[in-house]
């Protein structure tokens, strides 16, 4: 496993590091974690909404059905609230001319405020969505919806920050290689990370599940360490990006040792 000393990218400077055992690992409006997905709840295929989450602001699109069973769809721009993870705007309704009259014209768009909305999310995969249309109050549970799994068997290079057993930790962003084998329902990493005394890393291997949430993925399982560390670890928010050339696979990390110490790892 190689590691390259200090990561000097501009990312590495903004990312914050999560409350130790914590589900949602970045807080606050600027920092929060990325909302943008399909999601739904199982009960109730056939309703759905899509967040795109820019900056602090979050687009939602809803498609339910209207009270005579017509599909009808709703938009709202929700903007950050004191509480954590939570954004909240007007939901209106919009009409227009047909979609096939070319030129197609804007002047026709109609919208109408119907009420509010407000999304909370409670995990990484879930939240709280209310909201109410002419005056009809709606809440529920949803979920990231998955349509694809994604493929991550492949080394990646990374950045490795973390928290060290209850004491917020910034380790300037060391670059390392990321390693990840993917099975059937099954994930393994192998990845340097921080020793519980963070004075060195030591390669860890990391054998768990695999489910897909939207466009992250989750992993829960075991893992042991060159130095004798081991314990049992979740990764959420697993994702691969592109940064120019390069692919990058991330992670949030939550390593719970089997001497007590819990540890949060944010691979980059």
């Amino acid at each position: 496993m190689r590691v390259h000393g200090t990561f000097h990218l501009m990312l590495a400077l903004l990312l914050a590091v999560a409350a130790v055992g914590g589900s949602a690992p970045l807080r606050g409006a600027e920092l929060s974690t990325d909302q943008s997905d399909l999601w739904w709840n199982p009960e109730e295929s056939g309703w759905g909404i899509q967040f795109a989450h820019t900056g602090n602001a979050v687009f939602a699109t809803m498609y339910v059905y209207g009270p005579a069973g017509q599909p009808t769809w709703y938009i709202a721009t929700l903007e950050p609230q004191p509480s954590a993870d939570t954004w909240s705007g007007s939901l209106i309704a919009t009409t227009g001319p047909w979609f096939g009259t070319v030129p197609f014209d804007s002047a026709l768009v109609r919208e109408r405020l119907v009420g509010t909305m407000t999304w909370s999310a409670r995990s990484v995969e879930s939240g709280l969505l209310t909201y109410s249309i002419d005056g009809v109050p709606v809440g529920k549970t949803i979920y990231r919806q998955p349509l694809w799994q994604d493929t991550f068997a492949s080394e990646f290079p990374g950045i490795v920050e973390m928290t060290v057993c209850g004491v917020i930790g910034f380790t300037g962003g060391v670059s390392v290689w990321i390693k990840a084998i993917q099975g059937e329902g099954k994930l393994t990493v192998t990845a340097p990370v921080w020793t519980p005394d963070q004075r060195e890393l030591t390669a860890c291997t990391f054998v768990g599940d695999y489910s897909q949430l939207g466009h992250f993925g989750r992993s829960r399982g075991s893992f042991t360490c060159k130095d004798g560390s081991h314990g049992e670890h979740t990764f959420t928010e697993v994702t691969v990006r592109k940064l120019g050339w390069m692919r990058l696979w991330s992670a949030l990390l939550t390593a719970n040792y089997s001497s007590g110490c819990t540890q949060t790892v944010i691979l980059r």
